[in-house]
């Protein structure tokens, strides 16, 4: 018998034994374990915002407070109201400026008799006589020159003959005497209390 006619079929089985080896080690290989699927990376962080470029408004200014309004102005004090006097009182009457004279029954006596002829700046008294009749006329006569009005007379002749002085003249009503003072500074009369009403503007002294 030819040998390598034998070991022909023997080559062959060998041959197909290591084939059936390698594909059951195969088939029985455990399988790779599945690679993990990849994590997707961190997304990148968007930039912040740049800050914007238009300034802060600048802060409104506190408005202006208010003006206060002007005072307003006070109103004059109304003259004040003469004194009560009784209707018969005998009252001097001068001009508003002599307010600082010292007037009495001595003063007043002296300026009727024209022993006194100055107001204390200097300017002339004008005394204004009043009629013997009237209230104001009889109570100079009787209680402050101590005269009757004929005696008066006499007295004022006799000066003026001897050139010292002129008498004073005389109203012939009291009506507008105050008007009269108020209007000149030098001038003074006299007049009672029954005829103060509504005097006006003048000083006022009340001789006892």
């Amino acid at each position: 018998m030819n040998t390598a006619h034998h070991m022909f079929p023997f080559a062959a089985t060998a041959l197909l034994g290591v084939v059936l080896l390698m594909f059951t080690a195969h088939a029985q290989a455990p399988d790779a374990p599945a690679e993990p699927p990849s994590a997707a990376p961190p997304a990148t962080p968007a930039p912040p915002a740049a800050p914007s470029e238009t300034p802060p408004a600048a802060p409104a200014a506190p408005a202006a407070p208010a003006a206060p309004a002007a005072p307003a102005a006070p109103a004059d004090p109304p003259p004040p109201a003469a004194p009560a006097y009784a209707a018969d009182a005998l009252l001097v009457i001068a001009h508003p400026s002599r307010a600082k004279e010292d007037i009495d029954a001595g003063w007043l006596k002296g300026a009727y008799l024209g022993k006194r002829t100055r107001w204390s700046d200097g300017s002339p008294i004008k005394p204004i006589r009043r009629k013997a009749d009237s209230p104001a006329g009889e109570a100079l006569l009787d209680r402050v020159l101590d005269m009757s009005e004929s005696s008066f007379r006499r007295y004022w002749q006799k000066r003026q003959l001897s050139g010292r002085g002129v008498m004073p003249p005389m109203a012939s009503s009291g009506r507008g005497l105050s008007q009269l003072i108020a209007a000149n500074p030098n001038m003074m009369t006299v007049v009672s209390g029954a005829e103060l009403s509504g005097a006006g503007a003048v000083h006022i002294v009340e001789v006892k």
